[in-house]
């Protein structure tokens, strides 16, 4: 993981220095419910809040193939130093700013071939000017 944690502060520095490609968002999700034998909750899962990078692209052509797909679902790549949980369907990404400002739902995830950041695609579920 030393090579993937370079490469995700690479990316970071670049993208900082430059303006992009990369931009400030967070992801949010909820830990499952902590249950006792008989199934009732003792614990309810607390939400998470993860500071992050994203990028947004269109689609590829393997993620326009997957179930589910509409034509408004983007490729979103996050940089994924210090995640401790997998990108997967539970979680949204919010990104405050720009052109892609937004929440958005993860349709599906898997890591990208480098090992530095999620290869997500997500849709908007609201839209937010900053």
């Amino acid at each position: 993981m030393i090579l993937a944690d370079a490469f995700a502060q690479i990316a970071g520095t670049v993208s900082e220095a430059f303006d992009g490609p990369y931009h400030p968002a967070r992801l949010r999700w909820t830990l499952s419910d902590v249950k006792d034998d008989g199934g009732s909750i003792i614990t309810p899962g607390a939400a998470q809040d993860f500071v992050c990078k994203v990028q947004v692209n269109h689609a590829t052509d393997a993620m326009r193939a997957e179930a589910g797909f509409i034509e408004t679902d983007m490729r979103l790549l996050v940089i994924a130093k210090g995640i401790w949980v997998p990108v997967d369907l539970q979680i949204t990404v919010d990104i405050p700013l720009g052109e892609w400002a937004g929440t958005w739902e993860l349709q599906s995830g898997t890591r990208d071939t480098l090992g530095f950041a999620y290869d997500a695609r997500g849709r908007r579920i609201s839209s937010c000017r900053g």
